[in-house]
């Protein structure tokens, strides 16, 4: 999965010098970025491979609100 994030590319790193030093360790991190452009902000987690429902919490309207996208398996 590629998740274009500073903090990603540094962890990333991390965990392929240790793999090609034969330690062979997976790279298990949930995924993440925040962006924050004309005063909105847009947080992810997780891996959005699909979804079977969504959940929100607060208004929409206002642009306050959270978004859970559940899968098969959540």
């Amino acid at each position: 999965m590629r998740c274009e994030h500073w903090n990603a590319a540094l962890d990333m790193g991390t965990y392929a010098a240790f793999n090609m030093l034969g330690k062979m360790i997976p790279y298990s991190a949930i995924p993440f970025f925040w962006c924050r452009q004309y005063n909105k902000t847009l947080m992810y987690v997780g891996s959005g491979m699909g979804y079977k429902t969504i959940h929100i919490t607060g208004d929409v309207k206002a642009n306050k609100f959270i978004a859970y996208y559940i899968g098969e398996n959540d």
